[in-house]
């Protein structure tokens, strides 16, 4: 959200421009990992590295500007995000530890751009903790 005084005028506190962006996307992610685990026994420690699609699902995707000039204002939408990507392939990676059926790993992504235009860059870069329970022997 910004606030711009309109410099067409000559009263910057009744004459402005507000922009308002919204890029929520909702996704569904597909993973694929590959994991090296250095030690063996009850307590393990590994490393990942893998790819993974999201696929943008429904978003929240609003640029809403409000241009007030001489004391009335007038409300436009449009895209924040023009021409967004509506899947992709990024590369994940992690690390965690194992002990006996519990576990915990860490995994970090950079995320990717969701617009398919080169001049408009929107990433969204991801930190996820996930705890293990493993049922079965």
């Amino acid at each position: 959200s910004t606030h711009f005084a309109d410099s067409a005028s000559g009263f910057p506190g009744r004459d402005y421009y507000d922009y308002k962006l919204t890029f929520a996307p909702n996704l569904l992610s597909i993973t694929n990992m590959f994991r090296y685990c250095f030690t063996n026994g009850e307590f393990r420690y590994n490393v990942s590295a893998g790819i993974y699609n999201s696929f943008v699902i429904s978003p929240v995707n609003r640029k809403t500007i409000d241009h007030a000039v001489n004391g009335v204002l007038s409300t436009t939408q449009e895209d924040a995000v023009p021409n967004y990507a509506v899947h992709g392939l990024m590369i994940t990676v992690g690390t965690g530890i194992t002990y006996k059926y519990i576990g915990l790993e860490l995994r970090f992504d950079p995320g990717r751009n969701y617009t398919k235009q080169i001049d408009y860059s929107v990433y969204s870069p991801t930190f996820s903790a996930m705890l293990q329970v493993r049922f079965n022997p």
